[in-house]
């Protein structure tokens, strides 16, 4: 074979290849863009471009290096771990928000001015107002009974109002539950593509699939809690508390566990607004059945993501806080108000509405007001509670046995008259100076003088963690205030929450996203290098026909 055709059949042989390996790298890109597209709406896909490198060049004939034409490298996701990790945070306190307005709306509702309802504020002024018209006519049957019927009012609007927020906390902590079995699924899960991204990457392969289906998770389970994340050498992600203990080490995951009976808890335990025990986060690191609880409450509660918005809500109770009444959160804290309401009503208006002592040299209080029959009240005379044991613990005579009775955790949810028949409400004072002795004048009322100046005595009220002074109405404008500002604020923190995880969603789908008309357009560009590789074949198949027909 002569020499310039030996050079022409090597020159031909290297174009047939270098065009062969153009042909298969533009396909590998137009596949790669064809995957980009198809998954454009697909949650968690990350945009990714096939990335083209120079073959390693090989001496020509002569020594002339021409180069050896192109191959695939890698596969490259684009993935800003910046943008990843901002998303996730906003995602956390997206959710956070949204549960604490959502449930705290339902909370303010029960102190709504407006609809059909009636609030503890209006029936308590309606109730005062009620004695006050009792006054002009003390023997007045009608107008007792609309006392009566004013005070069931209360006695309705101060138990329907402590009870809804007794329901709110109770789905709250039932909810518990439920979070932290999602927490635990979404764990094992990335654990699981942990390993699959070392097994996968460690044949020297890019895992792009499972690392995409791995941070869809972790924005998953930042719906739920706070946490960080930290990669290791062998591709895995590490998620961790803000404790430092880790629910997602390489591909081993821990789970989180609820209890009502925490080894770290002191009996008594404390107790709900309703009276149940509440449900506790934990870590068990026991073993052989014997629990051994690291309590995480306050730590996932101080957070974000849904669970850190419902502990929140429901309240959080520290070790050694017995009462309902000490949880952190506006459900028991507001509640407490309520609480000193009924308080006041069996404590201070019922010692009011017994009057002086009758016979201050004998043993207990004895009452000195009276009845259209001429009967004195009992201990707990006008407002009650549902109760089966001995109310006036002390014996004493006056209603000051609340904290004798270790069975209530409450008494708003209890509160009750004693009587309905208006004939038993007692407004006249004895006239009689002699202890022990009492008489009463027909269609006497000098006693409602005394009842309907409580609504404007400034005393100290105080229920577990909450201490207030004023008036029993300024409580329960308190309570308004309270709730509406912690709702308020719910609103604030959803409005700037949602603005803060829309930035961080538009920056992701900027950065990481696909955009169809930028996939077409590079869908047009590799095209063209395709067939422009084709027709290289076509020109090498005819300059090696040349050779051949010359031979």
């Amino acid at each position: 074979m002569p020499l310039h055709t030996a050079l022409m059949a090597n020159y031909t042989s290297k174009i047939l290849n270098i065009a062969v390996s153009s042909v298969n790298a533009q396909q590998a890109v137009l596949g790669g863009i064809a995957n980009n597209i198809a998954n454009a709406n697909t949650p968690g896909y990350t945009r990714r471009s096939v990335l083209l490198a120079n073959s390693s060049v090989g001496a020509g004939a002569g020594g002339i290096n021409i180069g050896s034409g192109v191959k695939v490298q890698d596969l490259i996701r684009y993935v800003d771990e910046f943008t990843n990790k901002s998303l996730r945070e906003s995602t956390s306190e997206k959710f956070a928000a949204e549960t604490r307005d959502d449930m705290l709306a339902r909370a303010e509702a029960v102190f709504e001015l407006t609809g059909e309802r009636s609030t503890i504020g209006s029936t308590m002024t309606d109730f005062f107002s009620s004695l006050n018209d009792l006054s002009l006519n003390p023997s007045s049957v009608e107008l007792r009974s609309n006392v009566i019927q004013r005070a069931e009012d209360l006695v309705y609007a101060i138990k329907t109002s402590y009870q809804t927020l007794s329901d709110i906390q109770l789905e709250m902590d039932k909810r518990i539950v439920t979070e932290v079995d999602a927490v635990n699924t979404l764990t094992a899960q990335i654990a699981n593509l942990n390993g699959a991204v070392a097994r996968i990457e460690n044949g020297g392969q890019t895992a792009a699939d499972e690392r995409d289906r791995r941070d869809y998770l972790l924005g998953e389970l930042s719906k739920k809690i706070s946490f960080t994340t930290t990669e290791t050498s062998d591709g895995t992600i590490n998620v961790t508390l803000p404790s430092g203990l880790d629910l997602v080490t390489g591909s081993t995951s821990r789970n989180l566990s609820v209890t009502k009976t925490p080894t770290f808890l002191t009996p008594p335990a404390p107790t709900m607004l309703g009276g149940a025990t509440p449900n506790y986060v934990v870590f068990d690191y026991g073993g052989n059945g014997t629990p051994a609880h690291i309590d995480l409450t306050s730590e996932i509660g101080d957070g974000s993501g849904t669970l850190g918005g419902v502990l929140q809500v429901r309240g959080l109770y520290g070790a050694g806080e017995t009462s309902p009444f000490e949880a952190r959160g506006p459900i028991s804290e507001t509640a407490a108000r309520i609480e000193a309401i009924a308080r006041f009503l069996l404590v201070d208006f019922n010692q009011a509405y017994r009057g002086a002592d009758e016979n201050p040299g004998s043993a207990g209080h004895q009452a000195s007001t009276g009845d259209l029959d001429g009967q004195t009240p009992g201990v707990y005379g006008f407002f009650d509670f549902a109760f089966d044991g001995v109310k006036d613990v002390d014996g004493d005579g006056l209603a000051d046995d609340l904290d004798n009775h270790g069975s209530i955790s409450n008494y708003a949810s209890l509160l009750q008259l004693t009587s309905k028949d208006p004939r038993d409400i007692a407004v006249a004072l004895d006239l009689n100076g002699t202890a022990g002795a009492t008489s009463f004048a027909p269609g006497d009322g000098s006693n409602i003088a005394n009842l309907t100046a409580l609504a404007e005595v400034t005393q100290t009220f105080s229920v577990g963690d909450y201490t207030f002074t004023g008036t029993v109405q300024q409580v329960y404008v308190d309570a308004v205030s309270f709730m509406g500002n912690a709702k308020s604020t719910a609103a604030v923190d959803r409005t700037v929450a949602e603005f803060n995880y829309k930035i961080s969603a538009d920056r992701k789908d900027q950065e990481q996203g696909v955009s169809i008309d930028e996939e077409f357009s590079q869908l047009v560009v590799y095209q063209r290098a395709y067939e422009a590789s084709a027709r290289l074949i076509r020109l090498a198949d005819e300059l090696l026909k040349q050779i051949v027909d010359t031979l």
